[in-house]
């Protein structure tokens, strides 16, 4: 009879002819067939564990730590490009910052211009933000002053308190107004302090900076996925880039 060479076989071939074998018949094939079936199964875990599927999306992302890894060495020729992209990561950084931040440094009171002018209309207004990341509904309450054709704001009101505060300013017949950009730092009436600088101070800065905090995280992610692409150009070899094919 003829030996069988089940080492040609597939593991799911091998198991199916496990099953309709007659081992008391054949023991010394059967012996034989389990043999085999160890070796391949062997071979397989071995396989599952040194190189993972192609759509195991959880793998991918696990060994890439949502990093994009330049790499560059430490020849001339590269050198250049890896000052090119330090460069470029400070100047976008740079660029960011220097946009933002001015938004968080509210003017002092004795440099800012004053407007003395009668009140056309005041009238206490509802101003709705949507967080784009989130969803998140925001209402803000604004004391918007109409003297004609320039309008002012004195934000961040509580509904209540803007609806008083709008009240006492329409009885006035005249204001002086400390503003910048339109947003009212700080209002008086016939000496009258209405709103004051102190009081006002940090409305203004949540007004202005409302959306910073996207722009800033943004600019964070974007450092954390360049982070070690940054490393590499100081210091070339520092990390890898994770073949995934």
């Amino acid at each position: 009879m003829p030996v069988i060479d089940y080492s040609t076989y597939t593991l799911e071939e091998l198991l199916d002819v496990k099953e309709n074998i007659d081992s008391m018949t054949y023991p010394e094939r059967y012996q034989r067939l389990l043999a085999e079936i160890k070796i391949k199964q062997k071979i397989k875990v071995k396989t599952v564990k040194d190189e993972p599927e192609v759509d195991d999306w959880s793998f991918y992302w696990r060994n890439r730590q949502f990093s994009i890894i330049i790499e560059f060495d430490k020849s001339a020729p590269t050198k250049r490009w890896r000052m090119g992209f330090i460069l470029f990561m400070f100047f976008v950084n740079a660029a960011v910052l220097t946009w933002i931040l001015p938004d968080y440094v509210v003017t002092e009171l004795k440099e800012l211009h004053q407007y003395t002018t009668e009140i056309d209309t005041v009238e206490c207004r509802q101003d709705t933000v949507i967080d784009e990341e989130t969803d998140k509904v925001s209402y803000f309450y604004d004391i918007v002053i109409n003297v004609y054709p320039v309008i002012f704001i004195a934000p961040n009101f509580s509904p209540q308190m803007c609806k008083y505060v709008a009240q006492e300013i329409s009885k006035k017949q005249r204001v002086s107004i400390w503003q910048e950009d339109g947003l009212i730092h700080q209002l008086s009436s016939n000496n009258e302090l209405i709103l004051s600088y102190k009081f006002m101070r940090p409305k203004v800065k949540d007004f202005r900076t409302r959306n910073s905090i996207i722009y800033l995280i943004f600019l964070a992610m974007f450092n954390l996925i360049f982070f070690k692409s940054i490393i590499n150009a100081l210091t070339p070899g520092s990390f890898k880039s994770f073949d995934f094919t």
